[in-house]
């Protein structure tokens, strides 16, 4: 997973997941922007989140990963 950010703040990520879902495209995925093929509005946590809790989650959407980020949307 890879952050996208704009103006410092989390727009998006790409991941392997979404890559793969790009892919029947005609267009190569190499020649697309990130904007094209990252998820908008991801999972975040707060920095001060509790690891049960950030489990929890993980468990809960069934994803692997998930972003930090601070009270202005920045990832950390």
């Amino acid at each position: 997973m890879t952050c996208v950010t704009e103006d410092e703040r989390l727009a998006g990520v790409i991941t392997d997941g979404g890559l793969r879902r790009h892919m029947h495209l005609s267009v190569s995925l190499l020649d697309r922007p990130a904007g094209d093929v990252m998820a908008r509005n991801p999972a975040t946590i707060a920095l001060n989140t509790l690891a049960a809790e950030v489990l929890d989650l993980l468990e809960q959407r069934k994803i692997t990963s998930i972003v930090v980020v601070d009270g202005n949307g920045q990832s950390q």
